[in-house]
């Protein structure tokens, strides 16, 4: 008989949900500008963010009738320590 205890399977960590905003993007503009649109969806360089956010930002872009579809996509940034995000 073996005395010995399985032991427990070690927990994977898993990186958070939510990372700083290292940049933001917009494709595919021809009447607003960069900053106009970004405006609307509320976000920031440097703001904590997770697919929530990103979520609301894009809900904010439709719900103001000047888009009928908004796409977006976020991925870790350059330095891994945020978030790339581009809409389009």
């Amino acid at each position: 008989m073996d005395s010995r205890s399985p032991r427990p399977a070690a927990k994977k960590s898993t990186p958070p949900a939510k990372w700083p905003i290292e940049s933001l993007a917009v494709e595919g503009l021809h009447t607003y500008t960069r900053e106009q649109v970004l405006a609307v969806t509320g976000l920031k360089i440097g703001q904590v963010a997770g697919k929530p956010e990103f979520d609301a930002a894009r809900d904010k872009l439709v719900a103001c009738g000047a888009f009928e579809t908004v796409g977006y996509k976020f991925v870790a940034a350059t330095q891994g320590k945020g978030y790339a995000a581009t809409f389009s």
